[in-house]
């Protein structure tokens, strides 16, 4: 991963107890530019496991709005909202070119790091620690808005034409 941008990372010293609300916008490239190349050309990339989403996968869209609530209690904050966003993909049906506007829910639970010696090491995790992230002094929700634009992507996508006919 590369330099972050500051516009993800949140000091959890200056977040209130409670509700704290999150309004941004920002491109794709924003996203993906931490994890890739300093071009973003997602056609082109060298990234195996990418190329398996773009059997049927053209780009998304200019703009991705997120929405996400920072609740702050004690030691454990909470993010929890929506990401508003388009897909421009191929039908796998017909092949024709189609956009899908999607709402995705975000949801993480960040805890202080503890040390790791004190933890057994295999354990099977619940569905709740599935949804954990830890972290020292700061919070960085790049990675989980990252994970919910990569599996938003259908695997076998269709246009609301086909869709109608299944």
């Amino acid at each position: 991963m590369k330099k972050i941008d500051k516009r993800f990372v949140f000091i959890v010293g200056n977040l209130k107890e409670g509700d704290n609300k999150i309004e941004m916008e920002f491109s794709p490239e924003d996203v993906l530019s931490c994890y890739g190349d300093k071009e973003v050309n997602l056609k082109n990339t060298k990234n195996k496991k990418m190329l398996i989403y773009l059997a049927c996968f053209l780009g998304f869209g200019p703009i991705i709005k997120l929405n996400l609530n920072l609740f702050k209690s004690g030691d454990k904050v909470i993010a929890q909202g929506n990401m508003l966003f388009a897909i421009n993909l191929i039908c796998a049906l017909c092949s024709k070119e189609f956009t899908l506007n999607l709402n995705e829910k975000v949801y993480c639970i960040y805890l202080k790091e503890f040390r790791k010696e004190y933890l057994p090491s295999e354990k099977e995790i619940n569905k709740e620690e599935a949804s954990q992230e830890f972290y020292t002094s700061q919070i960085n929700i790049l990675p989980l808005i990252y994970d919910t634009l990569i599996l938003s992507i259908p695997i076998a996508p269709h246009c609301p034409e086909c869709e109608k006919n299944l």
